[in-house]
C-alpha cells in the first residue's frame, strides 16, 4: 500500500522514488520532505535554513557562550560594552582627481547600515587608514563631516585609484555625554 501511494506522488513529472539524490543544493532549490506516511511537502531550502537558524539562535544554549542562547549572549555583550557602540568594517576604492579627500558615506547610509534612525554627526563617524600603500603613498589624516557627508582626508592630493580601509561607528545619541 505504501509503495502504491509513493508511486502516485509525482514531482516535476517523475515519481519521488525515481528522483536523483543530490549532495549539493543551494537555498533556492526545492526539497521534498517525507514523513512516516507517504505524504510529502515541498519547501525552498532557504526557507528551511532560515527557520533552523532562528530556532538555533533563540533556543539552543551553548557552553561556549556561558550556557546562553546566541540572542541572550548578544544582548549581554551590548550591555557590557561602553555606550553600546557598534562598528562595521569597510573598504572602498575611490578614484582621486587631484583631491585631498574622498566621500566615504552620509548620514542616510549610516542609518541604513546600522538599522537606526538617529545617526548624526555627533554620534557616528569612521576610523580610516590607507588600505594599499603600494597603490598610493597617501597618509589618511582622518575624517571630517561636511553637512551630512563624511569624508576621508589625506595629507596630499590623490590621482587615480586607491584604497581606504576602516571602521564605521555608531553610538545611540542617548549615550553621548560630552558637551
Amino acid at each position: 500500500m505504501a509503495n502504491e501511494n509513493l508511486k502516485a506522488q509525482k514531482v516535476y513529472g517523475k515519481y519521488i522514488k525515481d528522483l536523483p539524490q543530490v549532495t549539493e543544493v543551494n537555498d533556492t532549490d526545492d526539497i521534498i520532505i517525507e514523513d512516516s506516511t507517504p505524504i510529502t511537502s515541498r519547501v525552498k531550502l532557504g526557507v528551511l535554513f532560515d527557520s533552523i537558524k532562528k530556532r538555533i539562535t533563540s533556543t539552543w544554549k551553548f557552553t561556549e557562550l556561558n550556557n546562553q542562547t546566541i540572542v541572550e549572549y548578544t544582548s549581554e555583550l551590548n550591555e557590557k560594552y561602553a555606550n553600546n557602540a557598534r562598528f562595521i568594517p569597510f573598504t572602498m576604492t575611490p578614484t582621486g582627481a587631484n583631491n585631498s579627500s574622498a566621500l566615504i558615506t552620509n548620514i542616510t547610509k549610516i542609518n541604513s547600515l546600522f538599522g537606526v534612525t538617529d545617526a548624526s554627526t555627533r554620534n557616528s563617524g569612521a576610523i580610516i587608514m590607507n588600505g594599499d600603500g603600494n597603490a598610493d603613498s597617501l597618509h589618511a589624516e582622518g575624517v571630517t563631516w561636511q553637512g551630512d557627508n563624511l569624508y576621508a582626508v589625506f595629507n596630499k592630493n590623490v590621482n587615480g585609484r586607491f584604497r581606504i580601509t576602516g571602521l564605521l561607528y555608531y553610538t545611540p545619541a542617548s549615550f553621548i555625554t560630552l558637551s
